[in-house]
């Protein structure tokens, strides 16, 4: 009962922000809240979107020579995090490769795609089971797919030592 109460009150002030934002903006889109993953070394945020805007994305030379999906951030080139249970790293979409995918895509037009950034729903061509996720407690992750297949015969963090009990979160 307090549950949905609780949710009520949520929806209600989300779109009372969203309404006084509009009214602040003049209507433009505003940022939407979310998480989002950042390298461990030089602290990038690695959403696709965000890549993609980087100042000279669009002529780097070495994630040109890269494969769609990297095992390295694609700023500072250190090793991305590594899945718990299969031991191989998480990966990131290629910035570089999606762009010229898009741009390369029927009915792109080549003049504006190369100033605008599409959305990383249209963009993101990773299949589910190299998508990542983790812990919020423990902080512990791995591909998407390892971890929901862990906590079918699990119930603790597959991290040894770790004692978590990330399936009850």
């Amino acid at each position: 009962q307090m549950w949905e109460s609780r949710a009520l009150l949520d929806v209600g002030r989300a779109e009372l922000i969203r309404e006084a934002q509009e009214q602040a903006d003049g209507g433009q889109e505003t940022v939407r809240p979310g998480l989002f993953v950042r390298c461990n070394f030089c602290n990038i945020a690695l959403p696709l979107n965000q890549l993609c805007r980087k100042a000279g994305m669009a002529k780097n030379s070495f994630l040109s020579r890269q494969k769609p999906v990297l095992s390295c951030c694609p700023s500072c080139r250190q090793p991305l995090p590594k899945c718990y249970i299969c031991l191989l790293p998480l990966g990131s979409i290629n910035p570089y490769s999606e762009l010229k995918r898009h741009q390369k895509a029927p009915g792109a037009d080549a003049a504006a795609t190369h100033h605008s950034v599409p959305e990383a729903y249209d963009m993101s061509t990773l299949h589910f089971s190299e998508w990542f996720t983790w812990c919020q407690s423990c902080k512990h992750g791995g591909h998407a797919t390892h971890i929901a297949e862990w906590f079918e015969r699990h119930s603790l963090c597959g991290v040894s030592g770790c004692g978590c009990r990330c399936s009850e979160l």
